[in-house]
Formats: structure tokens, C-alpha cells, sequence
């Protein structure tokens, strides 16, 4: 690979990040709770040395009160109480060391920017890395652009750049990436393997446990054939394996560690035999179906690949594992994936080279683009597949979000944005909806929408024009069906109205379906009567 060509690549992938930046900038009707959560976490610890967040404690409030799977008529009767403590802080939850220099970035650039950034390099970063290694291997242009296109191909990759959220595990898809293929090499540098491992155990206990696995696992199966540092590596897997379990039986309270996997084999045999996880269990494997393929061509790669994809097989958190996309679960088995079709690529193209044939190689590749390009990502029940479906691959969106977020409709948002931060005061309390925490992040007190409504000042509520000119206000949800979550939205709409939430001048904002309710002074309700640490 020549220079030139390299800096063409850099050139490349540093204008996608650019403006895939900019977009996820922009992109304020995309971003939810968690956005606001990491953009807090990292203006805490530049400002206060804290990874802590107000958005945190009212959301795992929120969660751990199990309003969720409450009645509805008790959900809309009781106290939404806020939670005890104003501010959590986020390290007892996930062990993001990397908060600390993500804040550090934050002393010089904007929040967003910074977090948003690493992202994008993260994914961008891993689709060159795969071309430019593959080049050095002698791989041709086409061949490895070919590999490069089937990895955006995938939808955790495309969906989770678009449409997901700055997780600082993200950042594993190129670091894990790195410190695994680095693994693979039979003379790699003691120094890199110990800093990329450092820097994979600074993003969360999950990426330790993954990158400590995959070392072991590889050492291992590749005993005969890698035995230079044999006992090194062996020492550095056990080491960073035996870091992140230790961090999380001993220092984390995360009750999703304890209900993630199943405890027992009917647990099991239900997690793979659901009516509601079967459908998406199957999509996932068609998903990855292509990058198996390849990585079969190197046997021992794919079932390290398979292994560390189980926990995505046999857990459970609502599907989101299987074919929740834009989510972060997809995250931690994606570079041992990339990396076995990578190395399985690599041998059919020198099969290929031994009978003069690589030229068939990209047209291979080609098919399995189109592949997935035709397979619906969201369809899990039945599997759809057909050219209707090419609309959701990661250039043709990329496209449309770049004509949106560039043009008049991104002016507008921003626009929009200005609008709603002027129409709330300065301490003032905001109980909102997800999709409004980004924007009032920074305000002095915010809830999750309903709780507090009975001492809040404003609520911020989804809302849609129905047929008869008439507007449903919604946002508070229920895990209980259709049905329950239709009287949930009835039963507050009323509680607001008694409350003195002056729905008369609502103040709406079409182009992110949100509506600002005020409560009119002196309406101060009788459903709860706490401690006035907020009045």
C-alpha cells in the first residue's frame, strides 16, 4: 500500500467523519436520555472532577421503581415522588474510566462534539483499519473495499452510528478490533498488546471481560501455531479477564448482571424457544450469516467469533440483544466477528490467488453486501427480504440524513431548540419525555416524565394532531400492552388538567412532536408532600 494511497484512505474516512459528526450534532430528534446522561457525565467531570448525573439518578430511579409494570390506575393516583438523591454517580453502575479523558477533552471543545466524535472515529476507524490491513496484506483495491463495504454493511454498525447513542463502549468496535488482531500476530509488540489492553479495560468491565476472553481463547486454539509469548498473552487474558468479573461481583451494583444470562435451563430453553426472542433470535444469525461464512474459512477464528456472540444468543434484555441495532449490546461481540471474517477473507483470497481466481473474490463480497442490503433489519416477524429494503443500508440513509440535517429541516431543529430553551426559565423544574432531555440537560432540576408532575413548573409531552382536530398528549409508558398504555395516557392527562397544567396554551413543537405544558402558579397539587429540598 503505497503512501498515496493512504493518505487518500485518511482523506476519506476523515471527510465521513466530519460530517457524520455534524449530523449526529444536529440530529436532536435522534437523541434521547442517554445522550444527555454521557453529555452530563463528562461536563461533571471537567468541572467538578465527578462522573455524576442528574439525568442518571432520575432515570435509574425511575427504572428501579418498577413504574413500568405497575397498574396504571396506581401509577396515576400515587406520588411520582423524585428520587432521594439529586445527582448519582456513574461508576458504581459501568467502570467508564474513559469519562476521565473524555472530560479532559471537554475542558477545550464542545460536550457534544467530543462525545460524538469518538463515536464516529470509533466506527469509521474500524472500516478503514480493515481496508488498510488488508491492503498491506497484498489484498487488491476492489477486494478490500469490498470487505470494507460489507462491514458498514451490517446493521450494528450503520444503525448504530446513525441512529444510537455516544455509549463509551463504542468505542471498543475499533480498540477491541485493534488489541484482537494485534493478538493474531505472531510477533506483535508487547507494549502496544499492554497499552490497547489498558485502554480497552478504561472503557468498562464488559470490554475487559471480552478482550481477556478472546486472548485466552485464541492462545489457546492457536497454541501450536503462535508459540512466541505464549505465557505472555496467556498472563494478559487472565488478567484483564479476571479484572472485569472482579469489578463486577465486587465494586458494581448493576442489577442487569444478574438478569441478563439465564440461571437455570428452563430459563434457558425459554430464552431460545419464545414465541417473542425466536423471530429475532433468527434474524440475528441471518444478520451475521455472511461474516460466518467468511470466518469458516479460518474454523478456529469463527468459533472464538460464536462464543463470544452466546451471550447475545442466550441472554435477554427485551430483544434489544438480538435486534436492537442502534443499541450498545452488539458492540462487544463485533470485533471478534469482523475480526474471523477478516482473517477468513484473507485465506480465500490466497485459495483464490493459488487457482488465479481473486478476481471473483469482490463479486463474492458483493453478493453478501446486496445480501444485506435486501434483508429488513427490523422485520423479525416474518423475515422480509426484497430490494424495498436497500433504503436502510448505511449509504442510501446516510444520504437522506445529510440532505435533512443540512438543509432547511436542520435549520428548523436548531431553531426549534433555541425556541424551547427560551420558553423555560432558569430554576425552574422540567418533568419531560425522553426525546426533551437532551435539550434540557443543562437545566437546574429535570425529571423523567411523569414523576414530579405535582411540584414541577413544566412538563414536556409527546403529542400528535388526531382526525378529529383534536391533540393526544402521551409519554408516560407502560410495559403493560397497548390497551393499559392508551388508559395510562387518559388517567395523567387528567391528573395534569386537575393539577393546574394549563393545556390551553400548550406550546407546541411540530417538528420534534413535543409540547411544553406550564403549570400554572399557585396549582400546586395534593398527591404528594415531600421534602421541599426542590421548592
Amino acid at each position: 500500500m503505497s503512501k498515496r494511497e493512504l493518505l487518500i484512505a485518511l482523506g476519506v474516512a476523515a471527510a465521513f467523519v466530519l460530517a457524520i459528526v455534524n449530523i449526529k450534532v444536529m440530529a436532536v430528534d435522534w437523541q434521547r436520555g442517554d445522550t444527555a446522561l454521557f453529555l452530563q457525565l463528562a461536563e461533571n467531570v471537567a468541572q467538578r472532577g465527578e462522573p455524576i448525573s442528574q439525568v442518571f439518578a432520575n432515570t435509574q430511579a425511575f427504572l428501579e421503581g418498577k413504574t413500568l409494570w405497575a397498574p396504571v390506575d396506581q401509577v396515576a393516583s400515587s406520588p411520582l415522588a423524585p428520587p432521594t438523591v439529586d445527582e448519582r454517580n456513574m461508576l458504581p453502575f459501568h467502570a467508564y474510566s474513559t469519562l476521565y479523558i473524555t472530560g479532559a477533552l471537554t475542558r477545550v471543545l464542545p460536550s457534544n462534539i467530543v462525545v460524538f466524535t469518538q463515536m464516529v472515529v470509533s466506527f469509521i476507524g474500524l472500516a478503514l483499519l480493515c481496508y488498510v490491513l488488508l491492503r498491506r496484506a497484498k489484498i487488491s483495491i476492489t477486494a478490500a473495499l469490498a470487505f470494507s463495504l460489507l462491514v458498514v454493511s451490517h446493521p450494528a454498525w450503520s444503525e448504530s452510528l446513525l441512529e444510537g447513542q455516544p455509549y463509551p463502549d463504542r468505542l471498543f468496535l475499533l480498540l477491541g478490533f485493534a488489541f484482537m488482531y494485534l493478538v493474531t500476530r505472531p510477533m506483535g509488540s508487547r507494549l502496544w498488546l499492554i497499552t490497547l489492553a489498558l485502554l480497552c479495560a478504561s472503557i468498562n468491565e464488559r470490554a475487559a471481560v471480552v478482550a481477556g476472553a478472546f486472548t485466552l481463547f485464541y492462545t489457546f486454539a492457536f497454541r501450536q501455531e503462535h508459540t512466541h509469548d505464549r505465557n505472555f498473552r496467556l498472563a494478559l487474558g487472565a488478567c484483564l479477564f479476571l479484572f472485569g468479573n472482579i469489578v463486577i461481583k465486587f465494586f458494581l451494583h448493576n442489577a442487569e448482571y444478574g438478569s441478563f444470562l439465564p440461571t437455570t435451563s428452563a430459563q434457558l430453553w425459554a430464552n431460545l424457544t419464545s414465541p417473542y426472542l425466536l423471530p429475532k433470535l433468527e434474524l440475528f444469525a441471518l444478520v451475521n450469516l455472511p461474516f460466518l461464512i467468511l470466518a469458516f474459512f479460518e474454523w478456529k477464528m469463527a468459533l472464538i467469533a460464536i462464543v463470544l456472540m452466546l451471550p447475545n444468543v442466550i441472554g435477554n434484555i427485551g430483544g434489544g440483544e438480538k435486534v436492537g441495532w442502534a443499541t450498545a449490546y452488539h458492540t462487544y461481540y463485533q470485533p471478534s466477528l469482523v475480526l474471523a471474517a477478516f482473517v477468513g477473507y484473507q485465506r480465500l483470497y490466497q485459495l483464490a490467488q493459488l487457482k488465479k481466481r481473486q478476481w471473483q473474490v469482490a463479486p463474492l463480497l458483493g453478493a453478501f453486501v446486496a445480501y444485506l442490503c435486501m434483508l429488513s433489519p427490523i422485520d423479525a416477524a416474518p423475515i422480509q427480504f426484497g430490494t424495498a429494503y436497500v433504503h436502510y443500508h448505511f449509504i442510501p440513509t446516510l444520504l437522506a440524513d445529510g440532505s435533512k440535517y443540512f438543509g432547511d429541516d436542520g435549520r428548523a431543529i436548531n431553531l426549534t431548540i433555541h425556541q424551547m430553551h427560551a420558553a423555560v426559565p432558569e430554576h425552574t423544574t422540567i418533568s419531560t419525555v425522553e426525546a426533551g432531555m437532551p435539550i434540557f440537560y443543562k437545566h437546574d432540576v429535570i425529571r423523567v416524565f411523569p414523576i414530579d408532575l405535582e411540584r414541577a413548573d413544566y412538563a414536556l409531552m409527546s403529542y400528535e394532531e388526531t382526525p378529529t382536530a383534536s391533540t393526544r398528549y402521551f409519554g408516560a409508558v407502560s410495559f403493560l400492552g397497548q390497551v393499559q398504555q392508551k388508559r395510562l395516557d387518559t388517567l395523567i392527562l387528567h391528573r395534569m388538567q386537575s393539577d393546574g397544567y394549563d393545556f390551553d396554551h400548550a406550546r407546541k413543537f411540530p417538528l420534534l412532536g413535543l409540547a411544553l405544558v406550564r403549570r400554572l402558579p399557585g396549582q400546586a397539587s395534593g398527591h404528594y408532600l415531600g421534602d421541599s429540598r426542590n421548592d
